[in-house]
């Protein structure tokens, strides 16, 4: 059996799941198995077999795990593809982890070249498309339904089985829960005072290292500035993951936005696109954020910042 498309309730759409699949070659897509945790009846008659759970517990990832793992160790589907759902792209990954298994998400272009399997994805916000070629035959994969690959025709193209095999299986009972959620305790701060602020300032690398950063922070408080950072300087663990900018992380629509040892990767511009200002220091003159910046400044950064609070200081005894 080449592969197996998994149907986990109401939500998923198979339809155009099983229209991506048929860019398939026959000798993959013609073996195809549904497993089924929920009624799957309206479903194209185009699988080989049909494994249907006809009474699956409310989700959870441990209970449907166990059940998944079973199946693709019993039939040995060489590919297994998960709608890109939030139930899909958590079990994914762990069920390729159980099983030794490559894994990737989001999927919306596949193809067998040269013997192996080809998968497109997006990448940079949708900026470009990545290309991963598989070394080995086999994977667990959660397929973007909501959008087609280049050049797809549309409508289903997989043959269609007229005596499909219909295995019928049942849940076991659910062990009782070895543990149980309590409480819920807030770690870092609301980041919507960042999205809404009208004056950012966001601090890199370039800061070089947690007590100049801290300096950045002090200024913030003196002009009443929502403190930001960059991807290496929130991993460096100067600031709160939640206060990361970037494309993974806040985007900003501030009015002003001051950015200080910031190299200027472009998770970090896709970040503060939404800004009216930006003014950009980096002690390297060629850095890339100067490209995205109002105003530049060829600076080091922590120096400027110790000038400006002594500068402030000074006003302040006068």
């Amino acid at each position: 059996m080449t592969g197996a498309l998994v149907y986990l309730n109401g939500k998923d759409n198979p339809a155009a799941m099983l229209s991506m699949l048929s860019m398939l070659p026959p000798e993959l897509a013609s073996g195809l198995m549904l497993w089924s945790l929920g009624e799957a009846a309206a479903l194209p008659s185009v699988f080989a077999r049909r494994v249907e759970f006809a009474n699956p517990p409310p989700y959870l990832a441990e209970v449907y795990l166990s059940e998944l793992e079973k199946l693709t160790r019993e039939f040995g589907s060489r590919y297994i593809f998960f709608a890109n759902s939030f139930a899909g792209n958590e079990l994914a990954p762990r069920l390729a982890a159980r099983t030794g298994r490559s894994c990737l998400l989001d999927i919306h272009g596949l193809s067998l070249e040269g013997g192996r399997l080809t998968l497109t994805r997006d990448a940079y916000n949708s900026n470009m498309e990545a290309v991963y070629t598989l070394p080995e035959e086999n994977g667990v994969f959660s397929l973007d339904a909501g959008r087609r690959a280049p050049g797809e025709a549309a409508g289903l193209r997989l043959p269609l089985i007229t005596n499909p095999l219909l295995i019928k299986r049942k849940f076991p009972p659910s062990p009782p829960p070895s543990w149980f959620l309590t409480e819920v305790i807030e770690t870092g701060g609301d980041n919507r005072q960042l999205e809404e602020a009208d004056f950012v300032i966001v601090g890199g690398q370039g800061m070089g290292n947690a007590d100049n950063f801290a300096l950045l922070e002090e200024l913030g408080r003196i002009w009443e500035a929502q403190v930001g950072a960059s991807r290496p300087a929130a991993a460096n663990g100067w600031l709160n993951m939640d206060r990361l900018v970037g494309q993974s992380g806040v985007k900003l629509s501030a009015r002003l936005c001051l950015s200080v040892g910031v190299s200027g990767a472009a998770p970090f511009l896709n970040g503060i696109q939404g800004c009216e200002t930006h003014i950009a220091v980096n002690n390297d003159k060629d850095a890339p954020v100067f490209a995205a910046a109002d105003l530049g400044l060829a600076a080091d950064g922590p120096e400027l910042i110790r000038t400006l609070l002594a500068l402030i200081a000074g006003e302040k005894k006068t």
